[in-house]
């Protein structure tokens, strides 16, 4: 493996409590993502970007936005992404413990002290941050800024935010019916699909892409199970 090859390294670290799925796209060398060890490469990078996910907050859907991001900078800015606490079945943790309702470590306040814990913990205070978000990861990364007021942050930038007014607007005056009185009709398929076997599972997904005019692969397949268990 040549030395300019880009390589996606996937982690599972506790954040805040919570075993929790990072993606980075990094040089061509493994590193930990443990509080020491990164702390330690963080020192050697002027910058990082760090992605702040959507909901659902499941990293592997941006796999290949972050490898044009890397590429982007000729593979010499780590790109790093990481998901939403409880957003994915990560090893050990039992399904039961992500649909805990009144978890507090697992609500919208929950999810940014998460991503607070993790900058403070794992990214060194001397690297340059450009903070990417999408959706509900700008309103996470606008606190991030009240939480972390000395955070070295180069740039922020808000992909199709959801900050304020979402009632307010047109999609939202016509789903807020739906949400507040019918989201069970969508829940309760995808829960009674998360005890299907895997194999079932990836072929209604092939299933529900087939003939659609989207490009998929197999991360956003296999991402896209993990949305049974939310």
């Amino acid at each position: 493996m040549t030395s300019d090859n880009p390589v996606c390294f996937s982690e599972y670290i506790d954040v805040n409590g919570v075993n929790t799925h990072v993606l980075k796209y990094d040089y061509d060398r493994k590193e930990n993502l443990h509080q020491k060890d990164t702390n330690e490469h963080s020192k050697r990078c002027d910058v990082l970007v760090l992605l702040i996910p959507g909901n659902p907050g499941i990293v592997g859907f941006y796999e290949d936005f972050m490898l044009t991001l890397y590429d982007a900078s000729s593979r010499r800015v780590p790109v790093w992404g990481i998901s939403h606490a409880g957003h994915e079945l990560t090893p050990g943790m039992n399904k039961r413990c992500c649909t805990w309702k009144h978890n507090e470590k697992l609500n919208l306040r929950g999810q940014v002290k998460h991503k607070v814990d993790f900058i403070k913990n794992h990214i060194s205070p001397d690297t340059k941050v450009i903070l990417i978000g999408h959706s509900i990861g700008c309103y996470i990364i606008l606190e991030i800024l009240k939480e972390l007021p000395r955070l070295n942050v180069l740039k922020c930038v808000l992909l199709f935010p959801t900050i304020e007014g979402m009632w307010e607007s047109p999609k939202g005056t016509w789903m807020a019916p739906f949400l507040v009185y019918l989201r069970w009709v969508a829940i309760l398929p995808v829960y009674l699909a998360s005890y299907l076997s895997p194999w079932v599972q990836w072929n209604l997904i092939q299933w529900y892409f087939k003939g659609r005019k989207v490009r998929y692969n197999l991360q956003q397949i296999t991402a896209s199970r993990n949305i049974f268990i939310l």
